[in-house]
């Protein structure tokens, strides 16, 4: 009998159970987490609508075999790190081998805003009694830059601090092409 297909599109062809019974609980896979959860962001319409972002989100064909999918995996360096897409080039909204990275969760974290925005203020913008407060994520944790009174100061601290925070994560990893992905999104920085 057939295996349904995950999200209309996977195939899992393994010849093992993804989700076996080890002392008496499931464990899954680790290599079947990551393509199931990459799958899930790309094809998941419930996915898609706690994140819009990724509705566009799509994965090669290739890939749509686990197996295909788990011998590259197998070939990188993923133990407690995170499958990325968008660091190499930000607009990328495919997942294939030639733009996918594991990356640390600091890393990923860059990508994305690197904080909550609030609506009408730029990013890492917050009005606070009347003035302009700025704060920036670095791993893991909320700093707080300063008050200023307009959002555009706010937003040039920020940015600032966020180019400076960019540069000493590229500094401090050891994959060339991480380290790489991340100059280039600092130079962009204004």
């Amino acid at each position: 009998m057939p295996k349904r297909l995950l999200y209309g599109v996977g195939i899992n062809d393994a010849n093992y159970h993804v989700r076996p019974f080890v002392n008496g609980s499931r464990k899954m896979c680790p290599y079947y987490a990551t393509w199931s959860n990459m799958m899930k962001r790309a094809y998941c319409d419930k996915y898609h609508d706690k994140r819009p972002t990724y509705k566009d989100v799509t994965v090669c064909r290739g890939w749509h075999k686990f197996t295909t999918f788990k011998k590259w995996m197998q070939t990188q360096e993923w133990e407690g790190m995170h499958l990325d897409k968008d660091l190499r080039r930000c607009d990328n909204t495919v997942y294939k081998p030639s733009a996918c990275l594991f990356v640390t969760g600091a890393v990923n974290n860059i990508v994305l805003d690197n904080f909550h925005k609030e609506r009408e203020l730029p990013t890492g913008v917050h009005e606070s009694n009347g003035k302009f407060r700025a704060m920036i994520r670095e791993y893991g944790k909320k700093r707080h830059i300063g008050y200023f009174y307009t959002p555009i100061e706010a937003s040039r601290a920020y940015q600032k601090e966020r180019k400076a925070y960019i540069i000493e994560v590229a500094l401090n990893t050891d994959d060339k092409r991480t380290s790489k992905a991340l100059f280039k999104i600092a130079k962009r920085i204004k």
